[in-house]
């Protein structure tokens, strides 16, 4: 079985749908039904709108008709996203949430209502939006976003997420920068670009930030400046808890670590008291069956020490370090989000360059801030690289390629799969083991259209570059060797 056909199998395990379309009454006088966007899509100027912008009656088609939107998450933003979006013109849209609704989220997430309780948040959200809003039709997805494919991210022209974790920006955010392709002159392929704007809320403050995947900076040049998640003293947690915050963490941090097995919440094996775990089960903080099983922990430590107040939606809290949301600051940055994609797609006005930070909690004080991109940074400054060659190709002369890249000027390079899988090691010690490579096909090791990891301490240091590899039929490598350059050393044992 193939990369690509694994992962696509992989792709199989998230659930998708999309609602009977309703049909508007009005499409006829679709052009009056939004006139207010006309003022915006037809208008002359220059002062107002990049010079990319063309004021032109079809300007309304080609933002209903060939602009395609992923929205990522489907909670308090999401919910506010999505009807933006819808009332914005926007018909076609796709929608990914793992959670399902909880009793929690009546209080802001407005699409949901009691009945829908223990349904997927997007199948519900999108449903909801396309009974609003006839003629727009929102797909949805339920499942991880890490489980979807490079094909399903490249059919878009831009993301919005609406996320409340940092792991699963940060992977959003690589996968688009990896999607970034060079043409046949060498430079980037702004075909290939997809936009990413993410939005975001802490209590009354909030933030709308624009990413152009490689021209831009991207969210791993500011991941250092993210607060880390407020932790407690485990002699607190573990001998005097106060607060049923403490119960949660207890659970969490120290019973979880003791699990030898885990089944689901009611059924596990725990290691006796006096043995250290060395490979406890992987906590999953979506998982249901997980926070269930710290939740039902933390109530029984909260009850050996009489402290009240542990419930389930505070164990999730705790857990993924989620502060309380407020519904009108998720309007105010869903906004934001809608109106910076409107503005990406159509041209009509300039973009916001390229972080809105919005101060509720100070008042209404809202700076917008130019973050320059990190030449560190290691998602969107490593060297982007594109080979096309023949599939029948050996991996020897890639191998050669690489190391004689002008661009990349290597030493002693290690190649391994995207997708994980080493094909050349940079320990000679281990090339012995991977010898069999270097006389296969590159077909034989890797798909079409598949990234290739390449390290090299020396020139490279931390950083890692990236080589999208093409197939095409009789493209040929040609470098001029008398077989006794440096490369063949690196080959020799």
């Amino acid at each position: 079985m193939s990369i690509k056909q694994q992962k696509d199998k992989q792709e199989e395990k998230s659930i998708s749908g999309c609602p009977k379309k309703a049909e508007s009454k009005y499409a006829a006088q679709n052009n009056k039904r939004w006139s207010s966007l006309n003022n915006l899509l037809f208008r002359a100027s220059n002062k107002f709108a990049p010079g990319p912008f063309d004021h032109e009656e079809e300007n309304l088609d080609i933002l209903q008709e060939e602009q395609r939107v992923l929205v990522v998450g489907a909670g308090g933003l999401g919910c506010e996203i999505l009807k933006n979006l819808a009332l914005s013109g926007f018909t076609d849209i796709e929608v990914i949430d793992l959670d399902i609704i909880d009793i929690s989220n009546l209080n802001r997430q407005f699409l949901f209502r009691e009945k829908d309780i223990g349904h997927p948040k997007a199948k519900i959200a999108a449903e909801f939006v396309m009974k609003r809003v006839p003629g727009c039709v929102i797909k949805w997805h339920q499942g991880k976003i890490q489980d979807k494919s490079e094909s399903f991210y490249s059919k878009f022209n831009i993301v919005i997420a609406g996320l409340d974790n940092i792991e699963a920006r940060r992977w959003l955010n690589s996968m688009l920068c990896d999607l970034v392709k060079k043409d046949e002159d060498g430079q980037i392929d702004a075909n290939s670009i997809i936009p990413f704007i993410d939005g975001g809320t802490e209590g009354f403050s909030g933030q709308c930030r624009a990413f152009v995947p490689r021209l831009s900076a991207c969210f791993e040049c500011s991941v250092n400046l993210i607060t880390p998640p407020k932790g407690f003293p485990e002699c607190t947690i573990a001998v005097i808890p106060r607060r049923p915050e403490h119960c949660v963490a207890y659970a969490k941090k120290m019973v979880w670590a003791k699990l030898k097995t885990f089944t689901n919440a009611k059924e596990y094996e725990m290691m006796p008291d006096d043995t250290k775990n060395e490979d406890p089960p992987v906590f999953d903080a979506d998982e249901i069956e997980h926070m269930s099983w710290v939740y039902n922990r933390a109530c029984e430590w909260a009850d050996k020490h009489k402290i009240q107040g542990v419930t389930y939606e505070l164990t999730q809290q705790v857990v993924k370090n989620i502060i309380p949301a407020i519904a009108s600051t998720n309007a105010i940055v869903s906004a934001c989000c809608v109106n910076e994609a409107f503005k990406m797609l159509t041209w009509c006005s300039f973009g916001l360059n390229n972080w809105f930070q919005y101060g509720g909690q100070h008042g209404i004080y809202s700076p917008a801030v130019e973050f320059k991109k990190n030449d560190d940074c290691p998602v969107c400054s490593t060297p982007l690289v594109q080979y096309r060659m023949d599939r029948n190709e050996k991996f020897i002369n890639l191998y050669h390629r690489i190391y004689h890249d002008e661009e990349l000027k290597l030493q002693n390079p290690s190649i391994s799969r995207d997708t994980g899988g080493t094909l050349w090691p940079k320990s000679k010690d281990r090339r012995p083991d991977f010898q069999q490579n270097l006389d296969k096909k590159i077909v034989e090791l890797f798909d079409d259209d598949e990234l290739l990891i390449v390290t090299d301490k020396a020139v490279l240091g931390d950083k890692a570059a990236k080589i999208r590899m093409e197939f095409v039929e009789d493209a040929k490598f040609v470098k001029e060797c008398d077989g006794n350059c440096p490369f063949h050393e690196l080959i020799k044992f």
